[in-house]
């Protein structure tokens, strides 16, 4: 096989690992309702109005949003300095605190849904 054949199969096959790649990660920032009932019920989100990461973290949440319990801690801060609040977005999720915005599929794994 000539070299600049072996270059173009390499390319090729790159490209559709790529594609293939992405199609996965597509897929699994994909959820149903009942994913996100089950999530929903052991879970709450902290958030604040200024919070760029936590708007991140509620566009994530899609379609279902409303069904999860967020609260804002620059509207409700005495909820928030109960939990612990030290920083947002924080879920808790059955009594566990995490820091950050979480994929819908790390969410799945959290909340064992």
């Amino acid at each position: 096989m000539k070299k600049e054949n072996l270059i173009l199969l390499i390319v090729i096959i790159a490209v559709i690992g790529i594609i293939l790649g992405i199609t996965e990660l597509k897929k699994s920032d994909k959820w149903t309702e009942e994913e996100a009932q089950c999530i929903s019920k052991k879970s709450e989100l902290y958030v604040q109005t200024t919070c760029g990461h936590c708007s991140q973290q509620e566009d994530l949440l899609g379609d279902y949003k409303e069904l999860f319990n967020i609260i804002n801690c620059a509207i409700e801060p005495k909820k928030c300095i109960e939990q612990g609040i030290t920083g947002t977005p924080t879920w808790i999720i059955d009594g566990e605190k995490y820091n950050g915005v979480q994929s819908l599929k790390k969410l799945k794994e959290l909340a064992d849904c």
